[in-house]
């Protein structure tokens, strides 16, 4: 049987530690299992994937001095004026000289391009319309998400966005998304023609990284609460100089076109912090032996954080350890007698899009999920699984009650366990990337016909 040949176009790639990368990179080892040779081309220095045919890297050629000083003084936001959709922009040229070698010398069968950043789409554009090849889109994440992008630079900049995506849609054979929702509500504005190439690949997790390993407990004396990944929201509970932070303000959504308005307050642990100050209440008991801990890198210094920690009396809760390693994430989820998932409400309460990566890693696990988020993907994702306490993400009262259910388990010895052994099948990349590779096969033999 003739190999069959992939060139990926992945901007992003491992060893980033993103959660396209590594969506990307292991998607792509589990696609090459299936028997399918891949060329990656990468935007990132020393790209790495065992096994892989090949990797190639194309320098960015962004200049990161004007960035940096921008970037200083606040004036960033001059990039996103002028540079649209994304910085990326300036890999497009010499990816796509680069791709075209590579092409000449490995006549793949088909071009993957994975998305973000969204510039970097273009390269498949191009490659497409100079070679005849079949091309398929790969997006962790959609411009039309009101989630991810509840605001543009400018109206111009929206609708860019919008017909970028749309242009990507028509000119590839098929399109993947992370989110149903996001794939339905790029669908419905599509021709009836193009409707038919949509398909969902998640995000995904590994058994080797999450599933449970009957490892002691980290610290046998506390409750610990889990949450691993970013949160956005520091800023909406203290402003250390209220009038620079007014100006700041000003000057970031000066010209900005919303398309959703988020509650970043809910981004953050305050409130479940507040549900665990009214359990230590009612239970006086647990002083000293319930904490939060909260692994990720923060939009905040960890000397901020803490400072609005203490503003709300959390401090003695709440410890903020930033940016660690992969395996500490995962050590520590695996570890967690409670995991906490928080995603930012939408004021207005409509549904969104967005799916988190954690959303799976934590379901690979044994451990009780308290969820807070809004409705949509997320929220439909998690009902019904087994050991989530769903809940709105501004709702202290209902995070409270989950608390102390969990917690009363707890300390009387006999901690909650789920066994979600039925979902792994599902979760984990080996079925992602079989899903993958039907994709692409069908797209092979729809050319074939």
């Amino acid at each position: 049987m003739t190999p069959r040949c992939i060139l990926a176009i992945c901007y992003e790639f491992p060893p980033q530690v993103v959660a396209g990368a590594i969506w990307t990179g292991k998607l792509l080892q589990a696609v090459q299992a299936q028997g399918w040779q891949i060329d990656v081309l990468s935007g990132f220095p020393q790209p790495e994937m065992p096994q892989a045919s090949s990797l190639h890297y194309v320098p960015h050629r962004w200049p990161h001095q004007v960035a940096g000083f921008l970037q200083r003084w606040k004036l960033d936001k001059l990039t996103d004026f002028f540079i649209w959709p994304d910085p990326s922009q300036f890999w497009i040229r010499s990816a796509t000289r680069r791709a075209m070698q590579i092409i000449e010398e490995t006549k793949p069968d088909l071009i993957l391009n994975f998305m973000m950043p969204y510039a970097a789409g273009q390269v498949g554009l191009a490659l497409q319309q100079q070679t005849g090849l079949p091309l398929v889109y790969c997006f962790s994440d959609s411009q039309s998400c009101t989630d991810m992008h509840p605001f543009f630079p400018t109206v111009f900049h929206y609708h860019h966005a919008r017909r970028l995506e749309d242009a990507y849609v028509r000119a590839a054979d098929r399109v993947v998304y992370v989110s149903q929702f996001n794939a339905d509500l790029v669908r419905s504005r599509q021709a009836p023609v193009h409707q038919g190439k949509f398909r969902v690949v998640r995000l995904g997790a590994e058994p080797a990284e999450f599933a449970p390993r009957g490892e002691p407990a980290a610290d046998p004396t506390r409750f610990r609460i889990i949450y691993t990944g970013t949160f956005s929201g520091w800023h909406d509970w203290h402003q250390t100089r209220p009038w620079l932070s007014r100006c700041k303000r000003w000057w970031d959504e000066l010209g900005r076109y919303k398309v959703a308005q988020l509650d970043y307050r809910t981004h953050s642990p305050i409130y479940i912090g507040h549900a665990m100050q009214q359990v230590l209440a009612r239970h006086p008991e647990w002083q000293g032996r319930l904490h939060l801990d909260i692994y990720g890198p923060q939009t905040c210094s960890l000397d901020y954080a803490r400072k609005v920690l203490a503003s709300q009396k959390l401090d003695h809760l709440i410890t903020v350890h930033g940016k660690v390693s992969r395996d500490e994430i995962t050590y520590h989820t695996r570890q967690a007698d409670l995991l906490f998932h928080g995603v930012q409400a939408r004021v207005d309460g409509s549904p969104g899009g967005r799916i988190a990566s954690k959303t799976y890693e934590y379901l690979m696990t044994d451990r009780p999920i308290l969820a807070a988020v809004p409705l949509g993907e997320n929220w439909n994702y998690y009902l019904h699984q087994p050991g989530v306490f769903l809940v709105h993400p501004h709702d202290t009262s209902a995070m409270t009650t989950a608390l102390e259910q969990v917690a009363s388990s707890w300390f009387s010895g006999t901690p909650l366990r789920f066994d979600r052994s039925t979902l792994l099948p599902e979760l984990n990349y080996a079925h992602r990337g079989q899903q993958l590779s039907d994709i692409l096969q069908e797209v092979l033999d729809d050319k074939n016909k």
